[in-house]
């Protein structure tokens, strides 16, 4: 670019001095002979000047020149420095693009952080309900543990008991067949005792039983060993059936007196073997899971 312009100044200036010494020469030529001498001096000199004002112009052209020169590098190089300069400046643009998206990332991690610190706030306090839970569940167990052991020791005297009874009620068993058998036993000793003292009498006296004593004493006599029977029957019979209902309602009995007993426990009897106490219990914790209402 600077050695275009160079160019162009260095033509025109020559143009400019051919057209001057062209002009000059056709003025002199027009004029006479005596002239000419004089003339030729003055174009001499004004060739001399003009060749001196040439030489001027091209120092001032090389002057112009080198510092359009300089002006160029200066230009190359504002341009180098621009085009750097840019490109920081999009260097920079795209770091600050960059860097609101990770603010933005920021931003939405920091709410991302303060909803699971929220989260951990509500997992703490569930936790210490949970633990809390667990210590009122274990101090439950405990009670209940203690309740059982304290069940299961009068479980046992309930069966030590029952046993009892039922060694009772076979010893009344056995009394009631012993009485049964006695009866049994006198019926036949005192018929056969009637019937020896009446062949006795008839045997000694030679007449029977009613010539001695009077059929309506007789009558009354064996009235009452009827009735004396009766009664033994009676009260046998009676034995008899309540060795069978207690037999029938002892496991109702046993229930209601262990459930009367265990109420306070929360615990429900529902059977009773004859070899001891077989029980079906229904544990329920009134203070969570109270039983529902029929």
């Amino acid at each position: 670019m600077a050695d275009s312009s160079v160019a162009m100044s260095f033509k025109w200036i020559t143009g400019f001095i051919l057209i001057a010494v062209r002009s000059s020469m056709l003025g002199c030529g027009h004029e006479t002979l005596e002239n000419r001498s004089y003339n030729a001096s003055s174009v001499s000199s004004e060739l001399e000047e003009l060749k001196t004002k040439a030489e001027f112009l091209e120092f001032v052209l090389q002057e112009k020149t080198n510092e359009l020169n300089t002006k160029d590098a200066y230009i190359a190089n504002t341009l180098k420095i621009i085009e750097e300069k840019t490109n920081d400046i999009l260097f920079l643009q795209k770091s600050l693009d960059d860097l609101k998206h990770v603010r933005a990332d920021l931003s939405n991690l920091e709410e991302r952080v303060s909803g699971l610190e929220t989260e951990v706030g509500i997992l703490k306090i569930v936790i210490q309900k949970s633990k809390a839970d667990l210590q009122s569940l274990e101090y439950r167990a405990s009670d209940m543990e203690k309740k059982s052991e304290l069940m299961a020791s009068q479980i046992e005297r309930m069966e030590d008991i029952v046993t009892e009874q039922w060694i009772q009620i076979r010893q009344t068993e056995h009394a009631l067949q012993t009485v049964q058998m006695m009866t049994l036993k006198a019926r036949r000793k005192i018929d056969t005792a009637e019937r020896i003292v009446l062949k006795f009498i008839n045997k000694v006296a030679g007449y029977s039983l009613d010539s001695i004593i009077p059929g309506s004493f007789r009558y009354y006599i064996l009235r009452e060993i009827l009735i004396f029977s009766s009664y033994v029957d009676w009260a046998a019979h009676q034995l008899k059936g309540i060795i069978i209902a207690t037999r029938a309602y002892h496991h109702e009995v046993c229930v209601l007196s262990l459930n009367f007993l265990l109420q306070k426990f929360g615990i429900f009897v529902t059977s009773i073997t004859m070899s001891g106490v077989c029980v079906c219990v229904y544990r329920h914790e009134r203070a969570l899971n109270p039983p529902p209402s029929n």
